[in-house]
């Protein structure tokens, strides 16, 4: 009972708040964690819904370089598969959001060691750290720059090489998410400074 009586209010508040918030980018309130690489994601109605409430900002949460790059360039030839997120990003922006966009990393063939200590970790743990972010190895450095450079460059709105169809640009990201917690970085503080 307690739950949906929270839910309930919590709802309220949304509906209350964006009735009386501006359009666009003036709106302040928006929706965190929503998975746009998962089809499930892709299906729900949560964009009109949230629409409906006044909310006009979105973050999408977990932008995995490894969903985007799964395997290694051929020498300078890297292969992006654009295809969902691009699915993504039209589908909520048909619905009047502004987009914000996590980077994450997890563990791929671009991957170094993790250098943290979970042997006395519960199972749940340590699967989390085994999938968590971290720090690319040294040689893999320059296609994680890369990676950034080009997921900004399709999305920017500045012309060139776009995402086809992308009606405003996505000028804000995240490196990272909730970097102090172990089940999402597992590399040093002079790690993610790097």
């Amino acid at each position: 009972m307690h739950k949906k009586v929270v839910w309930i209010l919590v709802t309220l508040l949304m509906l209350t708040c964006g009735m009386w918030s501006a359009e666009g980018r003036g709106s302040h309130f928006g929706l965190d964690y929503v998975f746009p690489l998962d089809k499930q994601y892709q299906k729900l109605p949560l964009a009109q819904l949230y629409k409906q409430a006044g909310l006009r900002w979105v973050n999408f949460a977990d932008v995995r370089w490894k969903f985007l790059e799964p395997s290694p360039p051929v020498g300078k030839n890297h292969r992006y598969q654009w295809q969902n997120l691009d699915k993504a990003v039209r589908h909520w922006q048909a619905h009047g959001f502004f987009i914000v966009m996590t980077l994450r990393t997890g563990k791929a063939w671009f991957s170094g060691p993790s250098t943290i200590s979970i042997k006395k970790a519960s199972p749940v743990i340590k699967l989390m750290v085994a999938q968590s972010d971290r720090m690319p190895k040294p040689e893999h450095m320059d296609s994680f720059r890369r990676f950034i450079t080009e997921i900004v460059e399709r999305y920017d709105g500045d012309g060139k090489r776009d995402m086809p169809g992308l009606k405003n640009p996505v000028l804000h990201y995240q490196i990272g998410n909730e970097y102090g917690n172990p089940a999402f970085w597992t590399c040093s503080v002079d790690d993610y400074f790097k």
